[in-house]
């Protein structure tokens, strides 16, 4: 018997279920995070070890790994399944990968971050990093969700992030012109950090050792390789912190 993820969805009064369904497939299927969309079409993302994993007709994204990250869009009824897919690296490589946020833009582009172990996780040739750090990696990538293409072709910017410790993507937003903000955890001393931001390095504890500190990164999908990183921070003091979720206010201000 194997989990299956579920998205429930309430009235506005809290009095009943408009809809309630599970997802999933002949293998562990977990949801992680949920947004929605102006036309209250619902965007899921999790992990799952089901290469059943339910797909569309045109099967948008395949299962390639021992788990992969998802995305699933149904409609407002809950009904129907207007996008799916997985991603991530090779079964060869043992992957194993998770969507922890999801955020949606305006022309129904699903932003989705996470953790990654594995070294052959799916990059785009636009991506700020193309290389697997070690220990985990967040990741920002980026989905057309009107296009179902075999294979990664509605997959439109996928990049790394991460250094050589522990890095983990917690939480995503996108502000008005499509830039994504992801906050998370990361133990790594060579996380990627920018010039004049507010903490340039990881604060290390007595025994000199980065316990974990939040992180706030700003990448720009339209850009490529380095410029797509607009700006990145460590956020925390000597003990572990981390960054849960954000949002981001119409004077890109980030909240944390």
């Amino acid at each position: 018997i194997w989990s299956a993820g579920f998205l429930s969805k309430l009235n506005a009064a809290g009095s009943a279920l408009d809809y309630s369904t599970y997802f999933g497939g002949q293998g562990n299927t977990q949801g992680e995070a949920v947004a929605v969309d102006n036309n209250q079409n619902a965007y899921v993302t999790g992990s799952t070890q089901a290469s059943d994993f339910p797909y569309v007709v045109s099967q948008c994204l395949t299962f390639t790994a021992l788990q992969n990250a998802f995305v699933l869009k149904l409609d407002s009824t809950g009904s129907n399944a207007l996008y799916s897919g997985t991603f991530g690296g090779t079964v060869a490589d043992q992957a194993q990968d998770t969507g922890l946020g999801i955020a949606v833009d305006t022309a129904a582009d699903a932003f989705v971050t996470g953790i990654t172990y594995s070294s052959s996780f799916n990059t785009t040739g636009n991506a700020f990093q193309t290389s697997y750090g070690g220990a985990g990696d967040a990741f920002l990538t980026t989905i057309n969700t009107n296009e179902c293409t075999l294979g990664t072709g509605s997959i439109t910017y996928s990049t790394y992030l991460g250094g050589s410790g522990l890095d983990q993507g917690n939480g995503v937003a996108v502000d008005s012109t499509g830039k994504a903000y992801i906050t998370g955890l990361t133990k790594s001393t060579n996380f990627p950090s920018t010039s004049g931001v507010y903490q340039t390095a990881c604060k290390l504890d007595s025994q000199n050792v980065c316990d974990g500190d939040a992180f706030v990164s700003k990448l720009d999908p339209t850009q490529s390789g380095g410029s797509s990183l607009q700006f990145s921070t460590y956020l925390g003091g000597t003990g572990g912190d981390r960054g849960n979720s954000i949002a981001v206010d119409p004077s890109d201000n980030v909240y944390i």
